[in-house]
């Protein structure tokens, strides 16, 4: 994106604050690795979702949420910004005042490669229950973040990884279908009944491609 830092992502929780949290900051990213700042994103007294003075939606207290914040720092759309969602609606688009390798960038210096969930410098953080977090490259479609919808116990879908087990792979996902194809570009058939971790059925074929909805 012609940065240094990662400028464009899309960061997604599956979570639910207790009474104990409601109506008070909480902080849900820290882009300042050593947390000497306030949190980069919150959800503030009001129950709003954002930073720097605006919020939008509603997060109420006892009540499970998908929330997801996709941001773009780069462009060539419109920049900078984060777009807003819960449960898979638009809450809010809001301009960011730094862009490119900003304050909202996440940190790729070898000396200290990530950010902090829920991290804050002094006060704005409270309990919360987390089911799910997922980081995406790149700043979701909004027509891909409200296909996800709202919370499942079958976590944020789109997770996926192949790992050996001896002379066996296994295919670990999240999601509620899990897809496969002989190649990355298609024909996308439903495996059906798959299992969580699914282990493809011997003999294995020269190569194979696994997607998860």
């Amino acid at each position: 994106d012609g940065g240094t830092n990662v400028n464009q992502y899309t960061l997604i929780y599956d979570l639910l604050f207790p009474a104990g949290s409601d109506r008070v900051r909480r902080t849900l990213l820290q882009t300042d690795s050593a947390n000497l700042v306030d949190g980069s994103f919150r959800v503030d007294e009001n129950n709003g979702v954002g930073v720097n003075g605006v919020y939008q939606g509603k997060i109420l207290p006892d009540t499970w949420y998908r929330l997801a914040l996709a941001v773009d720092l780069a462009g060539p759309g419109p920049h900078p910004v984060v777009v807003k969602f819960i449960n898979g609606l638009k809450v809010g688009t809001q301009v960011l005042p730094e862009g490119l390798d900003g304050r909202w960038s996440l940190s790729t210096d070898p000396s200290h490669p990530y950010a902090l969930l829920f991290g804050d410098n002094d006060t704005n953080a409270a309990p919360s229950y987390v089911s799910s977090v997922q980081l995406r490259s790149g700043r979701l479609s909004d027509a891909a973040i409200s296909a996800m919808g709202g919370p499942a116990a079958t976590k944020v879908p789109g997770a996926i990884c192949i790992k050996p087990s001896g002379n066996v792979q296994r295919v670990f996902w999240s999601g509620t279908v899990l897809e496969s194809a002989d190649s990355l570009g298609g024909a996308w058939s439903t495996v059906n009944n798959a299992t969580k971790p699914y282990t493809p059925p011997a003999p294995l074929q020269t190569q194979k491609f696994f997607r998860a909805r």
